[in-house]
């Protein structure tokens, strides 16, 4: 009887069991080149909201081309859709920083270090980027860990100056 019981409860509950992630939702990829830079960009545009604002530990190099016109485009849809931004860059790449990122809904400040690379952060992921040969960029999901850079940069941000 007991076994009946249990085996009608697991037939009514195994379907709504197996719907349920069982797994993190944390993960990462690897993209390269262009149309990888690309597609993480507006993958992780797509998660902000009006207002909302992302934040950028900026590049330690000149960013080359095609990924630099990219950004510019990149950067108007952007402001277009209300979302802010924050860049923070090191001092040797004031003039270049300058240059691209003097625009509506945008923060910039400098700092007297080096940014290893590129990181930005959204809400749920951060991308890691490397500008060498076609590029290469890691995205890494995870609210935990976004919010842990997030507060990484706000830390530098306030020891910044414009």
């Amino acid at each position: 009887e007991i076994v009946k019981e249990r085996k009608k409860v697991l037939e009514k509950e195994l379907p709504q069991l197996l719907k349920q992630d069982t797994y993190p939702s944390d993960e990462a990829q690897v993209l390269v080149g262009y149309n990888g830079f690309r597609s993480c960009l507006y993958s992780l545009l797509d998660t902000f909201s009006s207002q909302e604002e992302f934040l950028v530990l900026g590049s330690p190099v000149v960013i080359p081309e095609p990924f630099n016109t990219f950004l510019k485009a990149f950067n108007k849809e952007r402001i277009d859709k209300n979302i802010h931004a924050k860049f923070l860059y090191g001092e040797k790449l004031r003039t270049f920083a300058k240059e691209m990122y003097s625009l509506p809904k945008t923060k910039l400040r400098f700092m007297s270090g080096l940014t290893p690379s590129t990181i930005a952060i959204g809400k749920d992921r951060i991308i890691i980027m490397t500008w060498e040969n076609t590029g290469k960029f890691v995205v890494i999901m995870g609210t935990d860990i976004a919010n842990s850079y997030r507060l990484f940069f706000e830390s530098l941000w306030k020891m910044s100056k414009k």
